[in-house]
């Protein structure tokens, strides 16, 4: 599970730098698509692939974290941190903020689970997969 903490966004910037990401959509969109065999395997690589460059860039959002975003500057403009409450509250607007980041990357991770297995499954004539085999 993905922390929406300091040491979150940097163990996870470690394993999915985005070198890596990169590098891994590079491979998948060099990948021979028309060697596939069925319209269900190609549209599950395909998918894959897509959701593999918007999980790197939900990585890359957390990782900077809410100060580079800015929507979230212009809702941080409207406290005053001096004061104790308002400054409460900005704390819990950043606390969602990155609730939502790891959120959108659970979100990515699952589709990605979810076209991988599909594409296995296609891959196999149509055998299952087991789940556990199918890790993003």
């Amino acid at each position: 599970m993905i922390q929406p903490t300091e040491e979150g966004r940097a163990g996870l910037w470690l394993v999915y730098h985005a070198s890596i990401v990169e590098s891994m959509s590079a491979a998948l969109s060099a990948a021979p698509v028309f060697e596939l065999e069925s319209a269900p395997a190609v549209e599950a690589l395909l998918r894959f692939r897509d959701q593999f460059v918007f999980f790197g860039d939900a990585v890359g959002r957390f990782h900077a974290g809410p100060h580079v975003d800015n929507q979230f500057e212009q809702i941080r403009r409207q406290f005053d941190l001096t004061d104790d409450a308002q400054r409460q509250r900005f704390q819990e607007s950043q606390d969602l903020w990155y609730h939502i980041a790891v959120s959108n990357i659970e979100t990515h991770v699952k589709a990605m689970r979810r076209y991988r297995a599909t594409l296995a499954n296609s891959l196999n004539g149509g055998a299952e997969v087991e789940a556990g085999a199918v890790a993003a």
